[in-house]
């Protein structure tokens, strides 16, 4: 109950920190996204500014002129001295290239373009007499708009030429326009007055080009250039370098991905206590199904307090209930059977002096006074080197034990059978190993000394038989650490070649003993004798004439490895692991009289028994075998097959 309160809470705080995280990561991001469209609008403005104060001479230039009585004097009655005059001669203080003045009717009368710092007559200009027309039917209004000479795109000032005396609308006696080439000069100057590139571009170019990049510090936007019909004639685009926005964006993006990063560490921290808690509930709940299955329960006990802690499988193993029961060790004593519980009692109460592990056996009365065998055991956890508590586990092991004595007992009537076969064997074998050979020597027939052989050879393996079972069984008692002896391999790696002396002949092979003279090990001499035996004689067994036997070893940490080598037959995956088994037989039909499957039986139990391992190793069919086994240099326990 108080595991779900807390894991409430948690949450609870967990959703209000995300929650007013985020809030504050909006505000922010908002007031920067906010920023920055002021910081864009401001630079776009700035640039409009700057154009027009780039071209307000000229367009003060056309609304003052506009108005000059001289002017509407000219018109009336133009001549070429006041115009060159007074016209003309206004190029050298307005920054334009090109003027014309009209008529009301449209009829141009003077059109100017600038060569150098002052005008030249014949300034280009591409409109229709109606165009004008339009122009002046306007009466009062004035008009700027743009238009396309040879020269590039032109902006045109238009003011409708009037008296001073009459500004209302009507009244116009023509018209007077000046225009500002758009050229490279003007953009030029424009981009370094604004601090940015500023070029024309085709209206309907589709051409890919740059576009605003707050992150880069770049704003592209475009203006239209309309014509005289109000139509688009080009654009004049712009790219602008801006630091400050550049400085502003990346801002954004450094808060909102330390804002993502703390969500995202907040969910993760979030996600990863729901995962734990739901692993450590599946966790909890596969013990509890381990515990029944194996039939034990787990325990803890404060070694200060006294506070105990049981599993709810402990319970029903000790036949308690968990109402019914105080977990502790007082509890668990007036369970165990009087004849043990001073052992135990001895067992647990050392332990915990010498802050080691116990493992002990006994007998259990249930209350319902089942009696139960049990194994308990339990290690001392320490922290910072002062006692803390004991833990472990009680396994129910009645039924284990009643298998085990079982086997025992089924192990002993085996070797008991196994041993009095062999003496029973040994018993009418003993007459017939001896007469039949002498039966042989007396036998004059062929056919029949051919019988007696036979039957000489069969006694001989049914004895060898007889000798390796009862070899084989008085290998399983376990061997006395006085039992043991320094024996020299390499002496003992002589003696059996030199016994194999003759079955070496007979095929013509060659044994190599390779052991290092000085290499001494604690071991049984009798068993180690037959196990070099065994080795030999079954290397012969399977090697070809005129093969070769080697013998090696070597010793690392305290651990000698030697090999038995043989170029013989060699052996199937498959029969690598079986061969050590009892009566196991390469030949499956079980024609090989001579070898009755039990000598690398005894080389396995006779390694076990110096707590080694034998193996077997080989490349294929016809490419020979090599046995290897390991025995521990001063006879003790490393690890076993």
């Amino acid at each position: 109950m108080n595991i779900n309160r807390n894991t409430a809470i948690a949450a609870i705080l967990a959703f209000t920190l995300l929650a007013g995280l985020s809030t504050i990561l909006y505000d922010d991001s908002s007031h920067l996204n906010l920023l920055l469209k002021e910081r864009m609008v401001e630079k776009e403005t700035l640039f409009d500014e700057l154009r027009k104060m780039k071209n307000s001479p000229v367009e003060k230039m056309v609304k003052d002129y506009s108005y000059w009585d001289e002017l509407v004097k000219y018109v009336g009655s133009p001549t070429d001295k006041w115009a060159l005059d007074n016209l003309d001669s206004s190029f050298a203080t307005y920054n334009y290239q090109s003027l014309w003045v009209y008529r009301k009717d449209g009829i141009l009368i003077r059109s100017v373009q600038k060569v150098g710092s002052g005008g030249q007559p014949g300034a280009p200009f591409p409109l229709a007499v109606s165009r004008v027309e339009s122009l002046i039917s306007r009466g009062n209004n004035y008009a700027q708009f743009y238009i396309a000479t040879p020269q590039g795109v032109m902006e045109i000032y238009a003011s409708p030429i009037r008296s001073s005396k009459n500004s209302g609308e009507g009244g116009a006696s023509g018209f007077l326009l000046a225009g500002v080439l758009l050229d490279e000069k003007y953009l030029g100057e424009l981009s370094y007055s604004a601090h940015s590139t500023v070029y024309l571009k085709e209206h309907a170019d589709t051409t890919a080009e740059a576009v605003t990049d707050p992150r880069q510090g770049i704003i592209v936007f475009s203006r239209d250039l309309q014509g005289l019909d109000g139509r688009p004639l080009k654009m004049l685009s712009v790219r602008m370098d801006a630091p400050d926005i550049r400085h502003i964006a990346r801002q954004k993006e450094k808060n909102a991905l330390i804002g993502t990063g703390l969500i995202a560490v907040l969910y993760i921290l979030a996600g990863f206590l729901l995962l734990s808690r739901q692993r450590l509930k599946m966790a909890n709940l596969n013990l509890d199904v381990a515990q029944v299955a194996a039939r034990m329960g787990s325990w803890q006990r404060h070694l200060e307090s006294g506070v105990c802690c049981w599993s709810d499988n402990l319970y029903t193993l000790f036949g308690l209930t968990k109402s019914g029961a105080k977990p502790s060790l007082e509890t668990f004593y007036t369970l165990v059977h009087p004849k043990d519980l001073p052992r135990v009692r001895s067992v647990i109460e050392q332990a915990v002096e010498a802050k080691e592990g116990y493992d002990v056996e006994f007998l259990l009365i249930r209350p319902d006074g089942e009696i139960r065998t049990m194994r308990s055991k339990g290690s001392v956890m320490l922290v910072d080197g002062m006692r803390g508590s004991i833990v472990g586990y009680t396994q129910d092991i009645t039924e284990l034990a009643r298998m085990t004595n079982e086997l025992v007992a089924l192990n002993a009537r085996k070797d008991g059978l196994i041993t009095m076969l062999s003496h029973d064997l040994r018993t009418p074998l003993t007459p017939l190993t001896i007469l039949l050979p002498v039966i042989g020597k007396r036998v004059e027939n062929h056919e029949l000394r051919k019988m007696v052989d036979l039957c000489c050879e069969s006694t001989a393996n049914i004895k060898k038989l007889a000798d390796n079972a009862s070899l084989l069984v008085t290998l399983f008692a376990a061997i006395e650490t006085g039992e043991l002896g320094s024996i020299t391999l390499a002496s003992v790696v002589e003696q059996s070649i030199a016994e194999s002396a003759g079955i070496l002949a007979q095929k013509h092979l060659t044994c190599q003993n390779e052991l290092d003279p000085t290499l001494v090990v604690q071991g049984m001499p009798g068993q180690l004798k037959v196990l070099f035996g065994n080795l030999i004689s079954n290397a012969v067994r399977f090697s070809t004439e005129n093969g070769n036997i080697q013998i090696s070893a070597e010793k690392y940490n305290g651990m000698v490895t030697i090999e038995v080598h043989d170029d013989g037959i060699g052996l199937e995956n498959d029969h690598l692991e079986r061969i050590f088994d009892e009566f196991f037989k390469v030949d499956e039909s079980r024609h090989d009289l001579d070898a009755p499957g039990l000598g690398l039986a005894i080389c396995k139990r006779i390694v076990r028994n110096h707590h080694g391992r034998i193996w077997a190793e080989s490349p294929g069919l016809g490419r020979g075998t090599t046995i290897g086994f390991t025995i521990n240099e001063n006879g003790r326990s490393a690890h076993s097959i």
